[in-house]
């Protein structure tokens, strides 16, 4: 059965026209987001996110534009049923009122299922255009209103948007099992991220565009991702921009200058633990307000770039600064990460 449609269009790319919609306003105010990945997989850790998102309802500020889960919001073993889909779609939608969140594909919601077609369905059904499904109209949804976010037109789960400076966009970048639509699935990653380029080149250039996030499930240790990973360095490596890969999948807190033998100064990659150890992490981009930020240099923080800092929330993310940065990727291709 076709999935029922969006209740709100998605707004798609156009690669003839640059998109200026996030300039309206000059000001680089400071804000954050966050960031979980890889849960719930049981119904323990179903128990322990709902704690875990509750609590993060009653800590959201001002400052807190969104929060994105970056796949896996279920363990495919268990059959991929359509009761783990409507738990995160509720458990978001219910606590998370005040806070808009987007949710990207991962293996355990899809590929690795035991019925490939009807788990992507399911996902279409409940998760694509999530956050413009389920908040926009409200006050919090006003920075992603009109065309502020974009979606590929090929690939409707990739989407794109620029806010206060910063260029995000996501990435069906999975690991687990290989399909045989892989190739064509990174092909299309790899347009996107051009497609990027093209249209913000000239923000990135003048400094109008001062980082660039990418969020994606997983990296693995392939060809297609030495070719995609290149791309993105190919792409904007040659600017002066921090880049900074938000991912999930190994279950582990870790942060890292490379992937594969892939980096440049200005790269970081930055994967998540699993939401059953740890609270979504939270990622402020301090500004011109820099002053009223809640975010400062201190052991609360994990410093990536004089702007971009990590929330430690509480020392649960107990990485030092001084342990940064390292590689990762470092065993033989051809592994999973």
């Amino acid at each position: 059965t076709v999935p029922p449609p969006i209740d709100a269009p998605l707004v798609q790319s156009d690669e003839t026209t640059v998109s200026t919609a996030a300039f309206d306003d000059d000001t680089l105010a400071s804000f954050s987001f966050y960031v979980m990945g890889d849960v719930p997989y049981n119904p323990s850790q179903q128990v322990i996110v709902q704690d875990q998102i509750i609590h993060l309802s009653q800590d959201v500020t001002d400052e807190d534009l969104f929060l994105i889960h970056v796949g896996d919001a279920m363990n495919a073993k268990q059959g991929c049923n359509e009761k783990d889909f409507i738990f995160t779609r509720d458990l978001l939608t219910s606590e998370l009122p005040h806070l808009p969140c987007f949710i990207i594909p991962g293996d355990n919601d899809w590929n690795d299922c035991p019925n490939r077609n009807a788990a992507w369905k399911l996902w279409e059904k409940h998760f694509l255009g999530f956050e413009e499904k389920h908040w926009n109209g409200t006050d919090r949804f006003a920075p992603f209103q009109g065309s502020v976010v974009q979606r590929q037109s090929i690939r409707k789960e990739n989407f794109a948007f620029v806010t206060h400076g910063v260029l995000f966009f996501s990435l069906h970048w999975l690991g687990g099992g290989k399909d045989s639509r892989t190739a064509a699935r990174m092909i299309d990653n790899d347009a996107w991220i051009g497609e990027q380029v093209r249209k913000h080149e000239a923000s990135i250039e003048s400094g109008r565009i001062r980082a660039v996030i990418i969020f994606g499930h997983a990296l693995t240790k392939s060809d297609l991702s030495l070719i995609s990973l290149q791309v993105i360095k190919d792409s904007f490596g040659k600017y002066d921009v921090p880049v900074i890969f938000f991912k999930g999948d190994k279950h582990t807190f870790e942060v890292c200058e490379s992937f594969l033998g892939i980096g440049w100064d200005n790269f970081k990659v930055v994967q998540v633990d699993q939401g059953g150890n740890a609270p979504p992490l939270r990622v402020s981009i301090l500004g011109e307000d820099i002053g009223s930020s809640s975010s400062s240099k201190s052991n609360a923080t994990i410093v990536l770039t004089d702007f971009i800092h990590l929330d430690r929330r509480g020392g649960v993310y107990s990485w030092a600064p001084d342990q940064l940065p390292n590689a990762c990727g470092a065993v033989s291709r051809g592994e999973v990460y």
